[in-house]
């Protein structure tokens, strides 16, 4: 009996010493400001990201589902028109810029990058999270503003993410069928930008 004991007691003790390591893993959450951009974007660099192209299989694999094979499909369509409109959007972006991968953040936060455009569905469409329209998974009106007439949709946040604090400035919330619509999204940071710091170019 003590002979059990004392593996799972060693066992529960290496497990109380990763805690504290795990825990520095996760980055604050950081706390989220709305309708307000940082008082200090006009002297700070902002990333903007561009989309990355996925595998699609030629055939569905017996293990990934119809509607996730089909948002991959979506996703080959739409991301080359969407890297398109986010390069002539950020043309009219007043301030310090770079558009990259977002695996690249790490090294351009490294470099003095403060900011990152971003939203949570931003990989939807490539790890299968995308809700969108309900009865309209994957469809038709994937760059185009969702149909008035159209079953209520799933709506995300756009916001400006401090790469180190974590603290989100929540621009507006938009359409997640709009995911590609990048001539949008970047119009209303724009927008914002203009409404706040009354820039002009």
């Amino acid at each position: 009996m003590k002979k059990t004991l004392l593996p799972i007691a060693l066992l529960c003790f290496s497990y109380c010493l990763m805690q504290p390591a795990l825990a520095q893993q996760v980055p604050a959450s950081g706390n989220v400001y709305s309708k307000s951009l940082p008082d200090d974007l006009p002297n700070s660099k902002l990333l903007f990201i561009k989309f990355v192209p996925a595998p699609v299989p030629a055939e569905r694999p017996t293990t990934m589902s119809p509607t996730n094979y089909k948002l991959l499909q979506q996703h080959a369509v739409n991301y080359p028109r969407a890297n398109e409109q986010l390069a002539a959007a950020v043309a009219h972006y007043p301030f310090g810029y770079r558009v990259t991968t977002l695996d690249s953040t790490s090294y351009y936060s490294a470099q003095g990058y403060k900011y990152v455009l971003f939203h949570q569905s931003f990989n939807a469409f490539t790890n299968g999270t995308y809700k969108g329209s309900k009865g309209n998974t994957a469809g038709s009106a994937i760059v185009d503003v969702a149909n008035a007439n159209a079953p209520a949709d799933t709506f995300v946040d756009l916001y400006i993410q401090d790469l180190s604090s974590r603290d989100k400035y929540v621009i507006d919330n938009f359409s997640e069928s709009t995911i590609y619509n990048y001539k949008g999204l970047v119009g209303m940071l724009l927008k914002r930008v203009e409404k706040q710091f009354k820039a002009k170019k």
